[in-house]
């Protein structure tokens, strides 16, 4: 893929158009905020999430404990607490 001279030059066009659409929203302040990915609750539509296990190991007593992750389905709900919650309308991911 990187081999191709086309494919370079539409990575890097890419790369400087949402550098540019990040600098102009800066600029008329806007804030970048991230949301994230796994959490404990899917949340906010009727798809059924993807369900992951990572281990965690317990230092204290060297035991592996397990905690379920969902992978977000809606991102728009951590949205709109900032939003409606925290009155932050100014925001882009």
């Amino acid at each position: 893929m990187l081999t191709n001279p086309i494919t370079v030059t539409r990575l890097k066009s890419r790369a400087k158009v949402i550098s540019l659409i990040r600098q102009y929203l800066e600029s008329n302040g806007f804030i970048e905020v991230e949301t994230p990915i796994l959490g404990p609750n899917a949340g906010g539509a009727i798809a059924r999430p993807f369900i992951t296990r990572p281990s965690l190991r317990d230092h204290l007593n060297k035991k592996k404990r397990y905690r379920d992750l969902r992978l977000r389905i809606a991102p728009e709900l951590y949205l709109k607490v900032l939003i409606h919650l925290l009155k932050m309308s100014f925001i882009f991911i």
